[in-house]
């Protein structure tokens, strides 16, 4: 009965801020999800228009 209550202990993952998202200044980790406060991301090469 222990080994299995440990056994699922370790397979559970926490959830983890998205590495592009550390140290990012415009949102922030909250226990378990990424807030941003901007509707596009500014790390994403893809929302800058090329110019």
């Amino acid at each position: 009965m222990k080994e299995q209550k440990k056994k699922l202990n370790s397979e559970l993952e926490l959830p983890k801020q998205p590495l592009k998202c550390k140290g990012c200044f415009w949102g922030e980790w909250r226990e378990t999800k990424q807030l941003c406060h901007l509707p596009k991301c500014v790390l994403e090469k893809s929302n800058f228009k090329g110019g």
